[in-house]
C-alpha cells in the first residue's frame, strides 16, 4: 500500500497538495466521517511539518487550523485562526480584497473561530467574535465607480508589466509581488488577477489559481468592463477558460469538468477578441 492517503492523484508541488488535502478534511469534518479522516492527517501533518509556522501566511494559518481541527486540539486551532482573521484584516486595510480572500471568506473564517470557542467553553470570546460577524454583515460596501482607462493605465499597468516580466523570466515568487500590488492599487482588475492565476498555476499552487480564474469565468463581460475598461478585456475572459482547463488538468487529471472550459474557450473565439493561446 502507498504511504500516501491518495495514491492516483498527482500533484505537481506540495503546496498543491497541502490545498487539496486542507479541503477534503474539512469537507470530511463537516460531514463527521471522522474515521476517513485518519488516512489523510498523517500525510497533511507531515507536510505541514516540512512548510513550517510561516506567521504572515493566510494559507498556512489556514491548514494548520483545521489540522489542530481535525485532531480536537481546539485552543491550538482557535490561536491559528485568530492569526487568520488578523492577516485577512491587514490585507484589506493595505487595499481591500485580493481573488478569493475576501468578505465572505472573512466571516467563514470568523464563523469557524466562534464554533472552536463555543466547543472549548469560551462563550465570551464567542460572543465578541459573533459581533465582529454581525458588524462586518452591517458593512455595506458601496459599489465602486467604473475606472477610467487613464487610470487604469497609470496605476495598475506598470505593475502588470513588471510582473509580466518577472513571470517570462521564471522568478515566479517576485512576479507575484508585482501582481499584488497591481491589485492593492486596483482590487479586482481582470488583468492582474489572470496574471496571479497564471504564476501560481506555474508555482504548483493551482487550488489558489482555481479560484481566481472561476471568479474572472462567473464574472459578466460588462462587469469586467467596468473593472478595467480597456477594449480587450473580453480576451481576459476567454483565456481563463482555457488556463483553467490547464490548472485542472495539471492539478486534477483528466475529468470531463476540465475540457469544458477548453471546449467553452475554443467556442468562444472570434474575429477581432486577442488570445494568449
Amino acid at each position: 500500500m502507498s504511504e500516501h492517503p491518495h495514491p492516483r492523484r498527482m500533484f505537481v508541488s506540495e503546496a498543491d497538495e497541502r490545498n487539496y488535502l486542507s479541503d477534503m478534511i474539512r469537507a470530511r469534518l463537516r460531514g463527521r466521517h471522522k474515521p476517513w479522516i485518519e488516512s489523510l492527517l498523517g500525510r497533511f501533518h507531515e507536510l505541514l511539518a516540512r512548510a513550517g509556522l510561516d506567521d504572515r501566511s493566510i494559507v498556512l494559518q489556514e491548514h494548520w487550523a483545521v489540522l489542530h481541527e481535525a485532531e480536537g486540539r481546539i485552543a491550538q486551532a482557535i490561536e491559528h485562526r485568530e492569526r487568520e482573521v488578523e492577516l485577512i484584516e491587514t490585507l484589506f486595510s493595505l487595499g481591500g480584497p485580493i481573488g478569493p480572500i475576501n468578505h465572505r471568506f472573512l466571516k467563514e473564517t470568523l464563523r469557524t473561530l466562534r464554533q472552536n470557542c463555543l466547543r472549548v467553553g469560551d462563550t465570551a470570546r464567542a460572543d465578541l467574535v459573533r459581533q465582529r460577524i454581525e458588524a462586518l454583515s452591517a458593512d455595506r460596501q458601496p459599489v465602486p465607480e467604473p475606472r477610467s482607462l487613464e487610470v487604469c493605465q497609470r496605476d495598475c499597468g506598470p505593475l502588470i508589466d513588471r510582473g509580466l516580466e518577472l513571470h517570462d523570466s521564471s522568478q515566479f515568487a517576485e512576479a507575484l509581488l508585482y501582481f499584488d500590488r497591481a491589485l492593492q492599487v486596483t482590487p479586482d482588475c481582470p488583468f492582474a488577477l489572470y496574471d496571479r492565476a497564471n504564476t501560481l498555476h506555474s508555482m504548483g499552487r493551482d487550488h489558489e489559481a482555481e479560484q481566481l480564474l472561476r471568479g474572472l469565468i462567473a464574472a459578466a463581460p460588462e462587469e469586467l468592463f467596468d473593472r478595467c475598461p480597456v477594449s480587450n478585456v473580453a480576451s481576459v475572459h476567454i483565456d481563463a477558460h482555457l488556463l483553467l482547463f490547464r490548472v485542472l488538468l495539471y492539478g486534477r487529471g483528466f475529468s470531463e469538468e476540465a475540457f469544458a472550459f477548453a471546449k467553452t474557450h475554443l467556442s468562444l473565439r472570434r474575429r477581432g477578441v486577442n488570445s494568449a493561446w
